[in-house]
Parts: structure tokens; sequence; C-alpha cells
């Protein structure tokens, strides 16, 4: 498939035309050019960095190049853009305005690398800084107080290393900027961009205004200030434009914002934002709701994030699952919106289920292995029952679940192929809705036609190839075991011939591994396990053979270890016989 075309742009801009960008020239709105797409997080800097900043700015240090993607007019709609933060209150005042764009009659350019610095330029030349105040308590008004940035016009030490500051920049109140003496005298820094200082005449009249006319170092640090700000192309961007979203949305991914790379889900919040028309509060709404859902049966039990619940909206609604800004249209976001508390309820209860079966994050290894299940309970109305091994009208839908998802994690079910398998999976339970869940036909998605017993067979050799280091090797012993209570029970991943004891082929598969109690198997340790055997069942022969028969450890193989390769051969057939006669019975 082609490349759509994309083409950049690399060009230098002084700090006075990308405030202006920002703010409309003269504080047009309809003359405004940059604004911040949806993705962007919020603003995070303290007033020492924008101080800093601005130190570096007047000693000419670089501060790194920003990134725009222009976006025509006609597209303004497919996006959320947000306004950049002048007057920043720690409490009251924290979030960006989302951007009215009908009267701008031109091309925009969003902001993809470069925010912080570009709100904290704003900040220090057109608005203010409210921040904490030491010892007040955050609800307390009288712990933030208005502070604009100002420059010591009579200060301008050269450090003594990199890390120190040669001028001083400040955010004061008016009435701190107002306490001159001989060696402060504050200047508003956003005064630089008045009409009066537009040329440097202005600079020398502002000193004889202020009486510093004959002052060296107020006039250097002034003409300084003025030169950097309305004078010198030292805002280095790169500007690119893409006839094609998609394509862009491949810049967005690349490009790394503040050490955080973005995620195609990163964007398509922005997709999800606009169309539904604010009715929800979609980052908030997602972040609480995933902060909750992943903490069910434990703190940080699983690990659901964006990319899965997004991919979930657009399964849920029957929409096209690939990441693609054309999936997130407004017919699809309009059943999103329509249905939002059932979808999240239906992700809600399938994390619930797991948690049922024992299992967490730590035992799959696709959480898109979540989603079909969230389908299939949200067909059933989202009915708690469901949740219930013991409920009359689930009960089989419990066993068949969990014995799907055990292979679908252990197969590689949701490998490469993700979109297409997903796809696959949905038709499936379209076809089959109002039945129990369809186990054998969601093992073998793609296919027309089925034969039971080769998918069983599937279903069975995928289980005894684990090995000792798969996520899901507790999930797939807890089928063989017939482990249901892996929650209230602490149980250990053993290896019944020790690794210490042996190197043969096989120490690593399942056929070598058991759930055992953690008291047995601390009291195991590393023993040779025939050794193990005889002194924990001592005098107990009826508990030895129901440990056996339990575990399916063979009556009939030598259990030393020089008998390895006997014992895991005839081993692996009791488990292929249980996880068999299990199938027959559920499916």
């Amino acid at each position: 498939m082609a490349t759509a075309e994309v083409h950049h742009k690399h060009d230098v801009i002084t700090v006075k035309e990308l405030i202006d960008g920002i703010d409309g020239v003269g504080g047009l709105e309809s003359t405004k050019k940059y604004f911040l797409p949806s993705l962007q997080r919020e603003f995070v800097w303290k007033p020492i960095q924008i101080e800093r900043l601005f130190d570096s700015l007047m000693r000419q240090f670089p501060i790194g190049s920003f990134l725009f993607w222009q976006v025509p007019k006609e597209k303004f709609g497919d996006f959320t853009f947000y306004e950049f933060l002048r007057d920043y209150h720690e409490l009251n005042k924290r979030h960006n305005d989302e951007a009215k764009l009908d009267g701008i009659g031109h091309a925009i350019d969003a902001v993809l690398d470069g925010q912080q610095r570009m709100n904290s330029l704003y900040i220090g030349l057109k608005g203010s800084y409210a921040a904490k105040r030491k010892y007040f308590r955050w609800d307390n008004p009288d712990a933030y107080k208005e502070k604009r940035l100002y420059l010591n016009l009579l200060k301008n030490d050269v450090p003594e290393d990199i890390e120190g500051v040669e001028y001083e920049f400040k955010f004061l109140t008016d009435d701190e900027a107002n306490q001159r003496d001989e060696a402060h005298h504050w200047f508003l820094v956003g005064d630089i961009l008045k009409p009066e200082m537009s040329t440097n005449f202005g600079v020398i009249k502002l000193l004889q205004r202020e009486k510093l006319a004959d002052n060296e170092t107020a006039s250097e640090i002034l003409s300084t200030l003025y030169e950097r700000i309305n004078k010198d192309e030292t805002m280095h961007y790169y500007l690119v434009g893409s006839a094609d979203l998609d394509s862009a949305l491949n810049i967005f991914i690349r490009v790394n914002n503040g050490g955080t790379v973005l995620k195609p889900s990163d964007l398509m919040l922005s997709f999800v934002t606009t169309n539904l028309h604010g009715k929800h509060n979609v980052r908030d709404e997602i972040n609480d709701f995933l902060g909750k859902v992943n903490n069910i049966g434990g703190e940080n039990n699983f690990w659901l994030d964006k990319d899965m619940i997004l991919k979930a909206f657009l399964f849920l609604a029957d929409g096209n699952i690939r990441f693609k800004t054309a999936s997130f249209n407004k017919n699809i976001m309009g059943i999103v919106d329509a249905r939002w508390d059932e979808f999240l309820e239906a992700i809600r209860l399938t994390v619930k289920l797991i948690d049922s079966f024992g299992f967490n994050g730590n035992h799959f290894g696709s959480n898109n292995s979540l989603i079909p299940i969230a389908y299939y309970i949200l067909q059933k109305g989202n009915d708690s029952k469901i949740l219930s091994r013991d409920n009359k009208l689930y009960a089989n839908d419990w066993k068949r679940i969990r014995e799907w998802f055990v292979y679908a994690n252990v197969s590689g079910m949701f490998g490469y192929s993700n979109d297409s398998t997903l796809s696959a999976l949905r038709h499936v339970l379209k076809e089959n809705a109002g039945a129990e869940f369809p186990l054998l036909k969601m093992c073998a998605p793609e296919l027309a036609n089925i034969n039971a017993d080769e998918i069983k067979q599937s279903i069975i050799d995928s289980i005894l190839d684990v090995q000792f280091k798969y996520r899901s090797v507790i999930p797939a012993l807890s089928l063989i075991q017939d482990y249901i209570n892996l929650k209230t029970e602490e149980f250990h991943i053993d290896h019944i011939h020790p690794q210490a004891l042996t190197d043969e082929d096989g120490v690593q598969s399942i056929a070598n591994l058991q759930l055992l109690r953690g008291t047995l198997n601390q009291s195991k340790g590393k023993k040779p396990f025939i050794a193990w055997l005889n002194d924990e069942f001592v005098g107990n022969e009826a508990g030895k053979l129901d440990y056996m028969t339990v575990n399916y450890i063979p009556k009939n193989v030598d259990l030393e270890p020089k008998h390895f390769a006997e014992f895991i051969a005839a081993r692996k057939e009791l488990m292929r016989q249980k996880l068999r006669a299990d199938l027959d019975k559920i499916a």
C-alpha cells in the first residue's frame, strides 16, 4: 500500500511571532495559529522551570525545537483542540479550555512536541502563575497569590557553573515588584511586547523614564530582552502537513512528549471526545474506570489500558476494529455514547469473571482476549449471575469461558493478526447469540465448519505445550488439577522432579509441574520426588494415593529420577485424558 504524501518544513521565528500565533495578533481571535490537540497532557511546569527557561533564552542557550502538524480548516471537526493556558492557578485553573475554531478561516498548527515550553513562554509573557503558598491549606483562598514574571534590571551575574542562572527572573505579585532598592529594579517581562517597545528606541525611552539611562547593566539587560523576544529568530520548528490523517497519527506516535511515547489511543481519544460532543469527559472517565477495574481482586491485579478500552468500544459497538481515524466515526461514537455505561459494565464484569477463575494480569498475555468475553456478557444483558460457577443458568458458560480463555492465551491466538482474529470471534458470537458460549467455534473462529474432535485435540495440545516460563502456566495447571480456589489458598508452581536434580528434556514442561499448596511445597524443597513423597505420607498410604490421583502422578511408573522420561510421558497421558473428559462434558 502506498504511503500518503507527507510534507515537512523547517523554519525559525521569533518569540514574539510564536506568542502572536498563540494569542492572536493584537489579541485578535481570528488570527490565532497554534492550538493543542487533546492528546497533549496538561501543563505541569513549576515557576522555577519557567524562570530558568527565560534565563536560557537570554543566554542564547538552545531550548529545543517545536513540532507542529498543519490541520486544514475542513478537518477541524475531526479533532478536539484546546487553547494554551494563560493564567495558571494551581487550584482553580489547571485545565486548558476547549478551543472554538468557528471564526478561524485558515489552517491551524497543532502542537505535537513543545507544549510545555510554549505554554511557559506564553504564561511568562502574557499571563500569570498562582501556586500554592507553603504551609497553607489547599482549600484556603489566601494560599494562592497571582504572580507575573518580572526581570531584575540590576543583576546579571555570570554563574560559577552551568546549573546557575545569569539573569534574575522571578514570579512576583505587583506589590512585591514595586519594592525596589539598590539591587532590585523589577521589569514586567510581558511589557517588552507592547507596541511602544517594538523598536530599540522604545527601550531607550523606557530606560530614561525609569531613570536608568546611565545604568549600563540595566541598559544591557533590557536591550538583550528586547532582542531575544522581538528580533532574534531563535524558535526552531518543524511543520508537518499531510492530507491523510492516519499518516499524521504515525507522527503523533513517534513523537516523544516529555519522555512519554505517544500511543494510538492518545490520538484516538481526541476523536472519541469530539464525536461524543462533550457528553463525557472521556480521558478522565476512562482513567477513573481503569483505576477501579485494575484493582479488582487486589491492588494492580490487572493491567487494562486505554488501548484495550477503545478497542473494546469498537468491538462492542459492532464497528471496524482497526485503530484508524475512520473507525471512530460519528455513527459508531453515537452507539458508544448511547451505551457508554453498558459497555464499561460489560468490561468490568469480564474482569470480575476472570478474577473468579483465580487469574490476574500476570496469568495471560493479551488484554484483547477479554474483549470477546465482554461482548458475550453484553449479549446476556450484563447479568452478573454469569460470574457464579454454581448458578444453574450460567454454570456451563463459566466453565466454557474459562477453558477458552486459557486456550486463547496459551495458543497465541492474539498474535500479529489481532484485528482479523477479533473480527472472526465477533462473527461467531453474533451467529450464536442466545446460545451457550460457543467454546469450540471460538477456538477456530476462521473456520466455517469445524471438526469437534480436532478442535478438542488442538485445545489439549496447546495446554500440554505450556512451559514453566509461560505466563499462563497457572491457569493451565488449574484446569488440569481442577483447582478453582486459587483466590482463597496459596499455591506454588512446583517442579515435581526438582530442576537441581535433572537436566533432562521436559524438566520445564507442564508434565513436570504441579500446583502445590504453599505449606507442602515448603516441606518438599529440592528433595528428590520419591524421597519427599515417602517422607510426607509415611504411615498414610491412603493420603499418598489420594495425592497421586489428584495431581495425576502415574502409579505404574518408577518415580526415581533416572526414569524421568517415562514419568513425563505417562503423566502427560493422564493429563490428556483429564482434559479430554472435561471437554467432552462441557463442549
